[in-house]
């Protein structure tokens, strides 16, 4: 699998974007106690994706905790997941926000 934390990846969406679109998909469509983290490249069954660590972020929590992770395309900058994969993602961000709060 390709990994890169490089700042000019083969993408034509920039790291920022794709991390403002992970932003605003969390806070729109999952939760919102939840920020994006640093995207880094992954080549997935989907191509090559930008994936955006989703971190809970609640006052009861002192530093921004990992929570799950979204690929966002890194040729179209559409959040890349299907409606059971997004369920998923609710469960695990669900879950973490469970564990952190015992």
């Amino acid at each position: 699998m390709y990994q890169s934390k490089t700042q000019n990846p083969p993408s034509k969406i920039p790291r920022e974007v794709a991390q403002a679109t992970a932003a605003t998909f969390a806070a729109q469509q999952l939760a919102d106690i939840l920020q994006a983290g640093t995207p880094y490249l992954v080549t997935t069954g989907n191509g090559l994706c930008w994936r955006v660590p989703l971190l809970l972020s609640h006052p009861a929590l002192f530093t921004p905790t990992p929570a799950a992770t979204l690929d966002i395309n890194a040729q179209t900058g559409q959040p890349v997941l299907t409606a059971e994969q997004q369920h998923t993602l609710m469960l695990q961000i669900y879950q973490a926000f469970r564990q952190v709060l015992r």
